[in-house]
């Protein structure tokens, strides 16, 4: 949680690791199935994973993260973060392909 302490900065951050990100991959699902700007939005999908990991190392290593149990956070769960993170990813990487096979 933040103090009075600490900027407000650290809720955007934490904000956007835990659900923001999900608005700018939605986005660049929609554009690969209505098949819009071509093969440059697949360079998205990097981006935005380290956008996701970079907002959580931030939060981790300058605003006293915590973890869901709220015990402070440590690299070991951004670790951990990072496979979510990549494996989240890359699992909707692959739904404009699997909507586009059905439709």
């Amino acid at each position: 949680m933040t103090t009075d302490t600490e900027p407000k900065s650290s809720i955007f951050l934490r904000l956007y690791w835990i659900i923001l990100w999900i608005f700018p991959s939605m986005v660049i699902v929609k554009f690969i199935i209505e098949k819009k700007f071509g093969v440059a939005m697949y360079f998205l999908w990097p981006l935005i994973f380290f956008t996701m990991v970079g907002a959580r190392y931030l939060d981790i290593k300058y605003y006293n993260g915590s973890t869901t149990e709220g015990e402070p956070a440590t690299m070991k769960d951004f670790k951990h973060y990072c496979l979510y993170a990549l494996s989240l990813i890359f699992g909707i990487s692959l739904l404009p392909y699997l909507i586009l096979a059905v439709s």
